[in-house]
């Protein structure tokens, strides 16, 4: 899975502490913000999300299932797309 994490600049106050809660040492700041510099080490803990202060990192991840009730043009089955992240609520859409 490619890791996608998403930083709102906007929001970020450029603290450090996603840099600091980072196991893998992948996130770190540039020019006063956190970026993320080495996503190899990047093993999707979360912890960069789960400790900003501010709201800024988010770390979504995609869990796909086939929905039966939606029907599909080559399976028979469209699949749910469900979004969460570890500070969001679960948000369904289908692809």
């Amino acid at each position: 899975m490619p890791v996608m994490l998403e930083i709102d600049y906007d929001k970020c106050t450029g603290c450090g502490d996603c840099v600091s809660k980072c196991p893998g040492q992948a996130v770190s700041m540039v020019e006063g913000k956190p970026m993320l510099a080495r996503p190899d080490n990047c093993d999707y803990c979360t912890n960069c999300e789960e400790f900003c202060p501010s709201g800024a990192i988010r770390a979504p991840f995609e869990i796909v299932m086939a929905d039966p009730g939606i029907k599909g043009m080559y399976t028979g089955l469209m699949p749910a797309v469900l979004v969460l992240s570890a500070t969001s609520f679960l948000t369904a859409f289908v692809a």
